[in-house]
């Protein structure tokens, strides 16, 4: 299981038993993120001009490997629903990011970390675990 919590883990989560290993992955740097994204791209035949790479990679800072893995899925699908296959824009960049943060990051790491935490809350204070 990963998990990227913004909060420490509760004990009855970090007991022996419940996870092998803990590791701590940072958030990747900027050219670890253009890095990433040119990656994910390529598998889509799709090579984006280093300039829109480094308009993308400023607008994802605090962005994971996986979420920018989805957003350069999410811009390729983009593109192929207007009838431009292997031609993503800066527009489809754009869009994809603005939805993604409008809509809270469905089903991002911290926003599934936080509601299993949250979950966690409420069973201790109704004393059910």
């Amino acid at each position: 299981m990963w998990l990227r919590a913004t909060t420490p883990l509760p004990s009855e989560l970090k007991r022996k038993g419940r996870f092998d290993e803990n590791f701590f992955v940072d958030l990747p740097t900027e050219l670890e993120r253009c890095q990433i994204l040119k990656i994910h791209l390529e598998r889509f035949g799709i090579v984006v001009e280093s300039e829109y790479l480094e308009a993308i990679v400023a607008n994802t800072a605090k962005f994971s490997g996986a979420e920018l893995e989805t957003i350069a899925a999410e811009a390729a699908l983009l593109a192929f629903d207007e009838g431009r296959p292997q031609q993503v824009t800066l527009g489809d960049f754009d869009a994809i990011l603005r939805e993604y943060h409008t809509s809270g990051c469905p089903g991002c790491c911290i926003c599934r970390a936080n509601v299993v935490l949250g979950w966690i809350s409420k069973v201790r204070s109704e004393g059910l675990g």
